[in-house]
């Protein structure tokens, strides 16, 4: 088979290494849907026993941000929202937050001096932290997504795992065993061999020479 210059050629991974890279990913991927049931629950907490309170959006920007790996350059970009209300507490707030995309581009026209209504919703478990109410309709979904999505790959990779046990396993108990005198001295029973001893008679294995044989006469 003909491979470019420049290229790899491609190796199989090998079972013993397909059973630890399937049981890692698969722990973590079920770790991070156990997270984000967690995370769910809160946010569906926050969004029923939350107190609403009335807020505007007076900015929103967006930051674009350029990566260059293996030769490529990647556009990604990150939204923000400036949020104006007064907290039940009295004191006045505006800060800017993180948002998703979609939110953003609900409120982008919110510049210049141009602003729009909405809802901040603060969480009832600690009132420092709070959500305009689109931004915690979004999260919730997300992590609702999560929360069953990637247990479901987790199980996947855990199915590789055990391939990758079982494949292991059987090569091993099917590996072939060396052949007696192949590489093996063969055994010695009866105690040592004895070191070969010269003959008793010097003349018993000596080739025959017509030359030493006597004359006898005619």
């Amino acid at each position: 088979m003909a491979w470019r210059i420049g290229s790899r050629k491609h190796r199989s991974m090998s079972p013993i290494g397909m059973a630890i890279t399937g049981f890692a990913i698969g722990v973590l991927l079920v770790a991070g849907g156990i997270w984000a049931s967690t995370r769910g629950g809160e946010l569906n907490q926050m969004a029923a026993s939350g107190q609403r309170v009335p807020a505007k959006v007076v900015d929103a920007r967006e930051e674009k941000k350029r990566t260059r790996r293996n030769g490529r350059t990647r556009t990604t970009y990150d939204y923000f929202v400036t949020v104006s209300f007064t907290h039940p507490d009295g004191r006045p707030i505006q800060k800017e937050r993180e948002v998703s995309s979609s939110v953003h581009s609900h409120y982008g026209t919110c510049h210049g001096g141009a602003s729009m209504p909405t809802t901040v919703v603060i969480n009832p478990a600690d009132p420092s932290d709070w959500l305009i109410e689109e931004q915690l309709q979004s999260k919730q979904a997300s992590t609702d997504t999560m929360a069953w999505l990637l247990p479901l790959i987790g199980l996947g990779f855990f199915g590789m795992g055990v391939f990758g046990t079982v494949s292991h396993m059987r090569r091993r108990n099917n590996s072939p065993t060396p052949a007696p005198g192949y590489g093996y001295p063969p055994s010695q029973t009866g105690g040592p061999v004895p070191y070969p001893q010269p003959p008793a008679n010097p003349d018993e294995h000596v080739i025959y020479d017509a030359r030493r044989e006597p004359h006898r006469p005619h």
